[in-house]
């Protein structure tokens, strides 16, 4: 069982504190702690009626991430340290550790605000966009993405509470009292826990425990036919097999987004050719894909799923209701063989769950495998800065490309000296015209793709479809030759292909 209780959390709160307007964002270190909380151990986000409250180790794997991503930019440079100091100094030089010449430690980061102030310090006195890219990795900075935004202008700016929240709902379970943590929170992952249908805070919410204490001491006070060490073992299994259909219901949920993950990379690939046709993780994920009938299908995994977590929450609503009554003293024996019929519907849930998770296990092992080489292919992109940010930006830049296409290819076709050269080196002129009307047709899939692209659907972020598409854009070779410099093509060309990228340091 898990260690995060209601009351643990509720026990945070001032005494007038309304806990349903209060949210918890916790770490995997704290949630999966056996200490007990404090309010030092959290910082406060407020936003209109509501209070977030947020686990202070976030701080420091900020503290960490952003000691990495400095160390490798001053990495044999004394240049790049020197421009890091200078940032440190402005902010008071409170900021950085040197536990050596070539090593720093970032410190004193004790809220966001101060986290802001060294980022955007940083950023704007190295002036460098690489470091500023590798910043904002989401991949390898994931708390500093959560927190901050990349700025055009400033630099860096401070997600508001409402755009937190949004961003991490699905991240989001409901505590209610009496109840634990159902699962228990990955490595480096986090989740945002809400207090479920409760009065304001009074200090009055009980440990499991103790409740179990009453309900022992209520059965030997009213009524011997009740044995008391029946009913706390059966009290205990249900809370731990809620907990395990718990984990399993949230595996399904893992693996059907899943699902919808390859779809995105599917769609990505087809544009952006990262896997070729004829590769054995392609062939793999796809024929699993097609294996799979209506009986299969995704929409009967996702009803599976709907279907269970119904029922969890209506066990959850008993599970609130037997504590409830044994507060009240007025636990009775038709709840304990209620009690008894809840354990066999979790046990039933538990095994069809079982069933699914075992039908889904090819698909998710060939997934792993697709997206393991998808994420390969795209970190070992060369290109590693754009000049666009936006999607606007970088669709501006696409339509560019495709309209010096147009006019390469119209040229080609109808200018008069384009016919002359034909007539001498026909070869040479068709092989030219053939590659350019290729490049548009890959052009023209970009295009479809940015069309409908939505960052919230899609697996790769605005970030990464930048630097993708202006790969892409920068390895057309453009068919030289002197007719081309006549035209004065290769130079429209090579003044696109400069304008693709923003000059760094």
């Amino acid at each position: 069982m898990m260690e995060i209780y209601f009351n643990k959390l509720a026990n945070v709160l001032p005494e007038n504190n309304k806990k349903e307007n209060v949210r918890f964002l916790l770490s995997e270190k704290i949630a999966n702690c056996s200490n007990s909380l404090s309010n030092d151990s959290f910082f406060i986000l407020q936003h209109k009626m509501s209070n977030v409250y947020v686990d202070k180790n976030f701080l420091t794997e900020i503290k960490n991430e952003l000691t990495d991503v400095i160390n490798e930019y001053i990495k044999d440079n004394p240049h790049h340290l020197d421009k890091i100091n200078k940032a440190n100094n402005k902010c008071g030089d409170i900021f950085l550790d040197r536990k050596n010449i070539n090593c720093l430690k970032v410190i004193n980061l004790n809220s966001l605000d101060t986290v802001r102030k060294f980022i955007d310090a940083i950023i704007s006195e190295t002036g460098s966009s690489s470091l500023k890219e590798k910043i904002f990795n989401k991949d390898n900075n994931p708390t500093v993405n959560l927190f901050f935004d990349k700025d055009f202008v400033r630099g860096v700016k401070r997600k508001s509470v409402s755009r937190l929240i949004k961003n991490i709902k699905n991240k989001m379970v409901e505590l209610n009292p009496g109840c634990n943590l159902p699962f228990k929170v990955g490595k480096k992952e986090y989740i945002l826990v809400k207090l479920g249908n409760v009065e304001a805070a009074n200090n009055q919410v009980k440990l499991e425990s103790e409740v179990k204490n009453n309900i022992e001491a209520y059965i030997n006070k009213s009524s011997n036919s009740l044995d008391e060490k029946k009913i706390k073992s059966m009290l205990t299994k249900f809370e731990i097999s809620f907990n395990f259909l718990n984990e399993n219901i949230k595996k399904l949920y893992d693996l059907i987004n899943e699902y919808y993950k390859c779809v995105s990379l599917n769609n990505a690939n087809n544009t952006f050719g990262f896997i070729k046709d004829g590769d054995e993780t392609l062939e793999d994920i796809h024929k699993i894909l097609n294996e799979k009938g209506e009986e299969q299908s995704i929409k009967k995994h996702s009803d599976v799923y709907n279907e269970c977590n119904k029922t969890c929450k209506l066990l959850n609503v008993f599970h609130q209701d037997f504590v409830k009554k044994s507060r009240e003293k007025s636990l009775e024996k038709n709840d304990i063989d209620k009690l008894s019929e809840m354990i066999k519907k979790i046990e039933s849930n538990t095994d069809s769950l079982a069933i699914e998770l075992k039908s889904l296990a090819p698909f998710s092992n060939a997934y792993n495998n697709y997206e393991n080489k998808i994420k390969n292919k795209f970190s070992n992109i060369a290109i590693k800065n754009s000049s666009c940010c936006s999607i606007n930006e970088i669709t501006k830049k696409t339509n560019e490309c495709l309209s010096l296409l147009d006019g390469f290819i119209k040229r080609k076709e109808t200018g008069f000296l384009s016919k002359m050269y034909k007539i001498f080196f026909p070869k040479k002129h068709n092989e030219s015209l053939n590659l350019l009307i290729d490049y548009k047709s890959e052009i023209n899939k970009i295009s479809s793709y940015l069309d409908v692209y939505k960052e919230k659907d899609e697996y790769f972020t605005i970030d990464d479809i930048c630097l993708m598409v202006t790969s892409k854009l920068s390895e057309i070779n453009y068919p030289e030759s002197l007719l081309d410099y006549l035209y004065g093509e290769t130079r429209k060309w090579n003044n696109f292909k400069q304008s693709l990228f923003k000059k760094d340091d």
